[in-house]
């Protein structure tokens, strides 16, 4: 868990006649919290969204911690479409959060498709976190470098203004660094064609092989994994034999075989003498690598999820970033609706 890094203002009007809270950071962050009425759509829709298309991420709510997340390029014409036909998961929602960074569809930094779904499994782990019973699924997501700028201020600034929302009380550490759960692993690896005979939360059964998950501690060093135990089938005796992998399931969870890191980072055998073996995992401009003891390995290229180029990215919007979003319900200092 860590605290919020950063303060970035806070404003919330009360509920005005149709239920809807609306509230702001001082920032770029937009937030409505509104009852699942047609009285409530209609009215932000006319009032808030001018009848424009605004694109978003979205929480539907049953009760105090049964919650879905989703997002869209047109976040009320999906709220409407859940009213009308609710998801299964959760067929009694009864109020539903959005977020917006205050612009339309065409000047939105949420028009990009990517972020939107980086943003929507940030939120679900985020959720999740908080002891929320999340029944939607999410993916995690290839970020270019731009995108994942993007990305990383957005979502400190939806984790602060959740935070001041009290939906959450604690949030992620490292934003583009989460955790990726093994729901979202299992779908991943079957993604890529792999055969998961079996996936638990520190090793799995793939294509006949073992899997060692591991996301490590955050440290002041990098993220810390160690390794104990010289029995047979344990990390280091699959080290030594050079059987099997390594997964790092954390940003863009790279998939290293155990053969690579022996002969990359231990080549000397006399340190598999001693039962416990500490690795660590860096992340730095982009690159993720291995380091056990003076010797760092890059193992970027073993991503399953890869770092896009600005140029790759087919889902990518055409949001424009110039200029200050549109202030379509100025909140004064003290809370009041401005004129």
């Amino acid at each position: 868990m860590a605290g919020q890094k950063a303060d970035f203002g806070y404003m919330e009007n009360p509920a005005n006649g149709a239920g809807i809270v609306r509230a702001r950071t001082a920032l770029r962050i937009y937030c409505w919290e509104l009852p699942q009425t047609m009285q409530a759509q209609d009215r932000l829709k006319r009032d808030d969204f001018q009848n424009a298309p605004f694109p978003g991420i979205y929480l539907l709510r049953e009760g105090e911690k049964k919650i879905y997340v989703g997002e869209a390029k047109n976040v009320l014409n999906r709220l409407g479409q859940h009213s009308n036909n609710p998801p299964d998961q959760i067929a009694n929602w009864d109020r539903c959060v959005i977020v917006n960074d205050g612009r339309p569809a065409t000047l939105s930094d949420f028009n990009d498709n990517v972020i939107r779904l980086a943003l929507e499994a940030h939120v679900n782990h985020l959720l999740r976190l908080n002891s929320f019973s999340v029944v939607s699924q999410s993916n995690p997501q290839a970020l270019n470098y731009q995108q994942k700028h993007f990305f990383i201020s957005l979502a400190e600034e939806v984790d602060f203004i959740l935070l001041k929302k009290a939906i959450v009380h604690k949030v992620l550490d490292d934003p583009d660094k989460q955790v990726v759960f093994t729901d979202e692993l299992l779908r991943l690896f079957q993604s890529k064609g792999k055969n998961v005979e079996s996936l638990g939360s520190y090793e799995g059964i793939i294509d006949g092989e073992k899997y060692f998950i591991r996301s490590g501690s955050k440290k002041k060093a990098g993220y810390q994994i160690t390794f104990r135990g010289l029995k047979q089938g344990s990390f280091i005796d699959s080290l030594l034999k050079d059987e099997g992998y390594l997964v790092v399931n954390r940003d863009g969870v790279p998939v290293v075989p155990l053969s690579t890191i022996r002969e990359a980072l231990i080549p000397d055998v006399s340190n598999f003498r001693q039962d416990t073996i500490d690795i660590w995992i860096n992340f730095a401009e982009g690159r993720v690598s291995l380091r056990y003891k003076e010797i760092n390995f890059d193992i970027s290229d073993f991503r399953l999820i890869s770092v896009v180029e600005e140029d790759e990215n087919p889902n990518q919007g055409t949001a424009e970033n110039g200029g200050e979003p549109a202030s379509m319900f100025p909140l004064s200092s003290d809370g009041e609706e401005g004129e």
